[in-house]
């Protein structure tokens, strides 16, 4: 019993020793927004080459169509295959189903 309990004190000691001394000492991290300015400089682009689409194609553009049906569900299908985007019409049915 006493060996017991001198090794969970230990063990609790040896644990709140390095927290301290990895407070202390540890690598300090900060957090900071990830790429705040490679989404807005991406968005930029984005915006740039609907524009230059809409410009220069031949019949007028559906910009929501463009949008929702293409580009955004095209992009998480890159990033996560496993993703599903609603549009504003759909997001409305599936709530009102819930």
């Amino acid at each position: 019993m006493q060996s017991s309990s001198r090794g969970l004190v230990l063990l609790v000691s040896v644990l709140a020793i390095s927290a301290v001394l990895g407070g202390l000492y540890g690598p300090s991290v900060k957090a900071t927004a990830a790429g705040a300015n490679d989404i807005q400089d991406s968005v930029k682009t984005f915006t740039r080459v609907l524009a230059i689409v809409q410009q220069n194609n031949a019949t007028p553009v559906d910009t929501d169509k463009a949008i929702y049906d293409g580009a955004i569900p095209n992009m998480l299908r890159v990033l996560d295959p496993h993703s599903y985007f609603f549009d504003p019409k759909q997001y409305a049915s599936f709530r009102e189903e819930q």
